[in-house]
């Protein structure tokens, strides 16, 4: 009964599931997103398709540092689900979405948040927008960091 406890235990609390990799192979086989997503949502959508686009970039901490125009829209890299908004130690506000590669990507000194907690969104969907014309983005997957290079 221990073990069933223990083993229970670690395939619940120890393993990053990816709900936004679920999420895309579940409507690449059965042609529409998991049933729930859209349940509370209402039937229209905002119209914002965007390309990230930067001034100029520059390694900062474990991530970089994109500088932006004044109020920039920034878009999402990639289709996923938000999965924390709120503000960090040194980061300051930062929303992080864990994309369908699993990769969480970390959007942060960022201002006005469109998203909400566990939404789905598409790559070029409106996070926020940018503070001070810089807008910092780190990629973690399982807790390590990954290069920056992929994704801009």
């Amino acid at each position: 009964n221990l073990k069933f406890k223990t083993d229970l235990y670690n395939q619940v609390y120890n393993k990053n599931i990816s709900f936004s990799y679920i999420n895309e192979v579940y409507k690449k086989y059965l042609g529409s997103p998991i049933p729930f997503v859209d349940l509370f949502k209402e039937n229209t959508k905002p119209v914002f398709k965007e390309q990230f686009t930067y001034i100029e970039k520059k390694e900062y901490n474990d991530g970089v540092r994109l500088k932006v125009d004044n109020n920039y829209l920034i878009p999402s890299l990639n289709n996923g689900i938000v999965i924390f908004i709120g503000e960090k130690e040194k980061l300051g506000k930062c929303v992080i979405i864990q994309q369908s590669d699993s990769v969480d990507a970390w959007y942060c000194n960022v201002d006005n948040i469109s998203v909400n907690i566990y939404d789905y969104i598409e790559k070029g969907s409106l996070i926020a927008e940018s503070k001070e014309n810089k807008v910092d983005l780190y990629f973690k997957k399982n807790g390590n960091v990954v290069s920056y290079d992929k994704y801009i």
